[in-house]
């Protein structure tokens, strides 16, 4: 996901975010974003939580951990595969 320029006060809660084969999750490469609340999400990665990559504010991060920890944001959300109705079909849809 990209975080454009000069975006304020938005909100980004309650996905469920599955990178592809450039491990990226998000990207917010501008120092000029502000107010945004990143939080209650659900990411995944094949490789693990240490092959993730984020950029934040010009940096590149890898791992998710870190990322939440040099970020200050998605202090509530998790790193774990999610429960797909049906993944070798392609039915992505969530299961409890």
């Amino acid at each position: 996901m990209l975080i454009q320029y000069n975006t304020k006060q938005n909100k980004i809660e309650k996905n469920t975010m599955v990178a592809g084969s450039s491990k990226l999750f998000i990207s917010n490469p501008f120092k000029q974003s502000n107010g945004n609340i990143i939080n209650n999400n659900f990411y995944y990665l094949s490789d693990g939580e240490k092959e993730t990559r984020w950029i934040w504010e010009m940096n590149e991060i890898k791992g998710f951990s870190s990322y939440k920890k040099k970020s200050s944001q998605d202090s509530k959300s998790v790193f774990k595969k999610p429960k797909f109705k049906n993944e070798s079909k392609r039915d992505l849809r969530l299961t409890k």
